[in-house]
């Protein structure tokens, strides 16, 4: 079986060990890089992009949720000195530049935790080579820290607690962005009248109010789920609000039919909806919105015709929208839907750090030493990670991928160095130059 493990997989506790610490711009780009960790897939030694468990909880869980976004605010907030949720979410922000500013005046506390988890990689590998020859990783576990080591780090991983974390589900998410294929009217009342007002300063609200004076919230276009009915609407200017209105009224005002709607709806905002001020009430009868409609040469033929529409779209949906409808609601009156899962909580970034180590050394088997930076190198159990496994315990050299890189480009120079002291070859080298120039 071919595994979906990807080759280029960097691990945060592994990386950290080889960042330069007293680097603002390194120690940002860092905590940048924990908060979009596994975002973007790699590809995995069969050549596909497979998407991993660890990288969906880092898409869908959020900053105390995700174990690689939850070290990358503990990180931020042990630098600028301030665990509060909230002063997180006021001043925390993707920029590299910015991060950088924030923590330069506390990066040094990093040089400590840096060399601890130096020290503990340092006795992994150094044992690693040791094992090869008394069975360690073939009878027992595949790592084996020495005693001292191992005490720091078991230390280290008992100040997490084990908690059941809680997130509010995708699932009523989804539902609510359901489509509908035609506009629902509730009213039967061809003397409705489409009124706006304002329920809070600038936050506008639309309703249909029939000639006896009974109120409904205007529905919103499309994906009447969306938005709590009434809201979402503006006027008064050409833009995304009014736009939304305009198909809204409408669509009501002909029958629910939306290809009419969407097609005078830039005229209706340009000729109707413009002219209500912005952020005041108006009235709008439904008679003047067929009125205007048959000025725009939408006539009883045409109505007859969406009308028709709209009976086979019924005919089509009706009682998969009931049935939407009636599992929505049952969803909201019991609170919402929730996701659950347990996980290892840290209470610092430096106990995050090493519950990311134990979790590394799990999923990974090995850390081996690159050849080139001397730094940390994950060795998973890929058939590329075998290899380096392989190369490893024969004595040959093992590289991350960007240190191979620099050593092919660095073989490459000495190569032509070497090749270019010779003067046959210097001779046959512009020989073969000038013959492709005549060819030319």
């Amino acid at each position: 079986m071919q595994s979906t493990r990807k080759t280029g997989r960097d691990w945060p506790s592994l990386r950290f060990a080889r960042i330069d610490v007293t680097s603002p711009q390194e120690v940002a780009d860092f905590v940048i890089w924990l908060s979009d960790w596994g975002i973007r897939p790699g590809p995995s030694d069969d050549g596909d992009s497979v998407p991993e468990p660890e990288a969906m909880l880092e898409l869908m869980w959020g900053w105390d949720g995700a174990p690689k976004k939850r070290m990358a605010k503990l990180l931020w907030q042990f630098l600028v000195g301030n665990d509060s949720p909230e002063f997180f979410h006021q001043q925390f922000a993707t920029n590299p530049a910015r991060v950088a500013v924030q923590i330069a005046s506390s990066i040094h506390h990093l040089t400590p935790i840096q060399q601890n988890l130096n020290w503990i990689l340092n006795g992994l590998i150094a044992r690693e080579r040791e094992d090869v020859s008394i069975g360690q990783g073939s009878w027992g576990e595949d790592w084996w820290l020495p005693r001292d080591e191992a005490a720091y780090l078991r230390q280290q991983i008992r100040r997490a607690r084990p908690d059941l974390i809680e997130e509010s589900s995708s699932y009523e998410d989804c539902m609510e962005y359901a489509s509908v294929p035609y506009f629902e009217v509730e009213s039967q009342d061809s003397e409705r009248t489409y009124v706006g007002s304002l329920f809070q300063q600038f936050r506008e609200f639309v309703e249909i109010v029939d000639a006896d004076g009974k109120r409904r919230p205007l529905a919103y276009p499309r994906y009447p789920f969306r938005q709590r009915p009434g809201t979402g609407f503006s006027w008064g200017y050409p833009g995304r609000g009014p736009a939304h209105l305009a198909v809204s009224i409408l669509a009501d005002a002909v029958g629910g039919d939306y290809e009419i709607a969407e097609k005078l709806r830039d005229d209706f905002v340009a000729d109707v909806l413009t002219r209500f001020r912005q952020h005041t009430p108006f009235r709008l009868p439904r008679r003047d919105v067929l009125i205007w409609a048959e000025a725009k040469k939408v006539g009883s033929a045409e109505l007859a015709l969406g009308a028709a529409r709209v009976a086979e779209l019924k005919r089509l949906n009706e009682s998969a929208l009931a049935e939407h409808k009636a599992r929505l609601q049952r969803i909201r009156d019991k609170g919402g839907l929730v996701a659950q899962r347990f996980d290892l909580v840290p209470e610092d970034f430096e106990c995050a750090l090493y519950v990311d180590l134990m979790q590394t050394l799990e999923r990974t088997g090995w850390v081996l030493r690159c050849s080139r930076c001397k730094q940390p190198l994950p060795c998973p159990p890929t058939p590329t990670g075998n290899r380096q496994r392989a190369r490893w315990v024969a004595g040959r050299p093992v590289y991350h991928e960007e240190c191979f890189v620099e050593h092919r480009l660095e073989h490459k120079r000495s190569y032509w160095k070497e090749r270019t002291k010779s003067p046959a070859f210097r001779s046959q080298e512009r020989a073969r130059a000038r013959k492709g120039r005549k060819a030319l």
